[in-house]
């Protein structure tokens, strides 16, 4: 589990101040980085708070560089779709219907927008989050002319050709690479006391048919839960894919937002 308590830069983190100091720190607006995850099953190898934990590693990393904040990360994400997640068939997964989730992530921000803040940074890290968000994102600064947001999934940040790199074979598409190469090696970066040991990782990719059929059948996807093959997952490969993110990131929010 992510030891937020116990996190070497607590300090970015905005829930651990008291109210006085959240209140000082608002009136000085600075950008705000809220991560975006879910609960969701990630094959036999990968724990179901993965989303989440990525999410908060990156935010954190990126406000250190920034000297910004990171806002408490939305932990339950949207439903999860079969061919980008396995579906909702799998114990363990626990997501929001689409209204609670627009909703609530909604409320959070108008939250914040009464404490004073005005600038955002909405890192996803599921991806079926990513069209509500942009649904947010509008209706924020609909709402609020003078408002900024910024919204980003994790794995559009890198460079394309440098993500295409990492992968052996053919490149599975985002969409399919969940508990796959990319998630693994992060996560052996990151967090490698969670992973399972690698006779654990995914080997099959799933084949969408490239329509839907509801009601939705979970024998359409591999058993493991796991979309794409793993085996080929690394610390190493983690290492370099969490670097490309940050400093990515890092850039996109400078030149939007100024230094």
């Amino acid at each position: 589990m992510y030891d937020i308590v116990n996190v070497e830069n607590k300090d970015v983190f905005l829930s651990f101040y008291s109210w006085e100091e959240y209140k000082a720190i608002s009136q000085e607006n600075p950008i705000l980085i809220i991560p975006f995850g879910a609960v969701e099953q990630h094959g036999p190898h990968l724990p179901l708070l993965t989303d989440a934990l990525l999410g908060m590693k990156f935010a954190e990393a990126v406000a250190v560089k920034l000297n910004c904040y990171v806002v408490d990360s939305f932990v339950y994400g949207m439903r999860s779709d079969l061919y980008s997640g396995g579906g909702e068939f799998f114990p363990g997964t626990r997501s929001l219907r689409p209204e609670t989730f627009l909703m609530v992530a909604m409320d959070i921000l108008e939250e914040l927008h009464l404490d004073g803040f005005r600038e955002f940074v909405l890192l996803n890290a599921h991806f079926e989050n990513a069209s509500l968000l942009r649904e947010v994102s509008r209706r924020h600064i609909k709402a609020h002319e003078e408002a900024k947001i910024l919204l980003t999934n994790w794995w559009d940040i890198p460079p394309r050709e440098k993500t295409l790199s990492f992968f052996p074979k053919e490149f599975p598409g985002m969409d399919l690479e969940h508990a796959g190469l990319l998630e693994t090696s992060l996560m052996l970066h990151c967090f490698p006391e969670l992973v399972k040991q690698i006779e654990n990782f995914p080997s099959e990719l799933a084949s969408p048919p490239g329509y839907e059929l509801y009601p939705e059948e979970l024998n359409k996807v591999p058993k493991s839960g796991a979309l794409a093959p793993a085996t080929s997952a690394t610390s190493s490969i983690g290492s370099e894919i969490f670097s490309l993110v940050v400093s990515h990131l890092v850039k996109a929010i400078k030149v939007n937002f100024g230094d």
